[in-house]
């Protein structure tokens, strides 16, 4: 699936740019090379993704909270923890290639969610109480930590530049990026995870 959104940037005309010079003492205009050259409106960009590959979801636990219980009585135990605090998760992207017109992270994540049928989101706020109470046999050690399902993915972002009145000097650019969505389905959302 290829998503394509354009949005539209202006570009500030300065004299460096339209290269000014004087010859003969008369004023002379030297025009622009496309390579340099703001067109008329400034310019828009295009952009969309392709090749999306699915890598899996990881569990990001928060610094401090990973903890672990050794039942070592004779009898089930209990393990309770409890956290009370406003914390923010955030999806990630990173790339090596510069993009003049920037990542759009909409793009990419509608892109994302459509290639995985994975319900994504930029950023989620927890700042309830999260709590857990589970019991622990005999001789069970078992662990858990707070923190975020993301979902790993790469793929290939592609931007198209061009001027906005006349389309004129139009510019592709593509690179790889990598991307860790926060996952918002049920059972994956932030919150307490737990395993032995």
């Amino acid at each position: 699936m290829n998503l394509r959104v354009s949005r539209r940037v202006r570009g500030r005309l300065v004299a460096a740019t339209l290269g000014l010079a004087l010859a003969a003492g008369v004023g002379a205009v030297v025009a622009p090379s496309p390579a340099f050259a703001i067109p008329e409106g400034g310019w828009c960009f295009s952009n969309w993704i392709t090749g999306v590959t699915n890598h899996g979801q990881t569990f990001q636990a928060l610094p401090g909270t990973t903890a672990s219980f050794t039942n070592q009585t004779s009898q089930t135990a209990t393990w309770t923890r409890s956290r009370t605090t406003t914390t923010t998760f955030t999806s990630t992207v990173s790339t090596t290639t510069t993009f003049m017109g920037g990542l759009d992270l909409g793009v990419i994540r509608i892109g994302v969610q459509s290639a995985t049928t994975v319900t994504i989101v930029q950023t989620v706020t927890t700042s309830q109480t999260d709590s857990f109470s589970v019991p622990v046999p005999p001789g069970m050690t078992f662990f858990s930590a707070y923190g975020s399902w993301k979902l790993h993915t790469t793929f290939t972002y592609h931007q198209l530049r061009y001027g906005c009145v006349h389309q004129d000097f139009p510019v592709e650019t593509a690179g790889q990026v990598t991307a860790h969505h926060i996952v918002s389905e049920s059972g994956s959302a932030p919150g307490w995870r737990i395993w032995q």
